[in-house]
């Protein structure tokens, strides 16, 4: 797969929010900026996106602290 980001990136606005949840795990794997800026993506989905689904805002904060060095 040439740029599996970039797919992550179009299923993070999916409608399900199963699916972003998968998108904002599969992140986590990876160790670039951009792979949090595709899991925060997600949150654009969300009805409330200051008041994220328990599970979303979980994956989350745990995707953003495995990711955090790559952030500096």
């Amino acid at each position: 797969m040439k740029d599996p980001l970039a797919l992550l990136e179009v299923q993070a606005r999916d409608d399900s929010p199963r699916v972003r949840l998968e998108v904002i795990r599969a992140c986590s794997f990876f160790k670039t900026r951009k792979a949090a800026d595709v899991a925060l993506a997600a949150l654009d989905q969300e009805a409330n996106p200051d008041k994220p689904d328990y599970y979303i805002k979980y994956t989350l904060d745990e995707t953003m602290k495995a990711l955090d060095k790559y952030l500096k």
